[in-house]
């Protein structure tokens, strides 16, 4: 009883439970942890291990065990618990996508919304069986060896083009961070939507190239293009035609030796 007065009010069911169930015959657990009341009044969490000694007659006769202060360790844990709880929230609401991968085989871990979002599924267990690779350089094989080097050698960034569960493109700019979680190292990649650039530049580049085209076959107006220090980047067969140069011997050569 005595012993009983010691045990926090909120632990003596539990505790009283589990000394009737001695009493009954069934094997008590190795180890018990609990909170009791010191006699200055300061709560503390105790490891109990215990052994009970039976009679004759199958009955326990008395109760042999040790107490362990483990009061620092279950507040460790607390904080732990507290921190995990914290980047659970951040990770999910997070806007960025972000995906843990195992550093050795690639397979997702863990996802939150921002990611299943992106590449259009509902939840993570969706996101490891989807197939949102595409042809090399943008394969399974090509991500799992930036993996492996992020793993190894530390932060690696990058532009990827992967795939939908639509079928269609999306185009990240990703960064891979070797992290440790929960004591396992991980990569941890997170990704920014850059689709909308890339389509950008790759029109503005369609159109250069088209225009360059058209340029450079008009024999009678002569186009040149040249940088901040006069070097000739654009030559067409107009200026070849009027100042007596190629193409070849224009490029990279000062706009003022070639029509001053």
């Amino acid at each position: 009883e005595a012993f009983l007065e010691q045990v926090h009010p909120d632990d003596r069911a539990y505790f009283m439970t589990l000394l009737r169930d001695a009493l009954a015959g069934k094997p008590p657990p190795d180890r018990v942890e609990h909170r009791i009341i010191t006699a200055q009044g300061v709560v503390k969490w105790v490891q109990l291990n215990t052994e009970f000694i039976f009679g004759d007659d199958g009955r326990p006769v008395k109760i042999v065990g040790t107490m362990q202060d483990i009061t620092d360790r279950k507040r460790a844990e607390a904080l732990l618990a507290e921190s995990e709880e914290r980047f659970r929230t951040v990770f999910e609401e997070a806007s960025v996508s972000i995906i843990v991968r195992d550093k050795d085989t690639g397979a997702v871990i863990d996802a939150n919304k921002a990611a299943c979002k992106a590449y259009g599924l509902e939840s993570p267990e969706k996101l490891k069986a989807a197939e949102i690779w595409d042809k090399p350089p943008y394969s399974f094989e090509d991500a799992l060896a930036l993996v492996q080097k992020a793993a190894r050698e530390g932060t690696q960034s990058f532009e990827w083009r992967g795939k939908k569960a639509d079928g269609s493109t999306i185009w990240k700019h990703v960064t891979l961070t070797p992290v440790y979680i929960g004591g396992v190292l991980r990569v941890v990649a997170s990704s920014l939507d850059i689709s909308q650039r890339v389509e950008v530049e790759e029109a503005l580049a369609k159109s250069e190239q088209r225009f360059r085209g058209l340029l450079e076959k008009i024999p009678t107006v002569a186009v040149q293009g040249f940088g901040p220090d006069f070097k000739v980047f654009f030559w067409n067969q107009g200026s070849e035609k009027l100042y007596g140069y190629t193409q070849h011997e224009a490029l990279g050569r000062s706009i003022l030796d070639l029509i001053v």
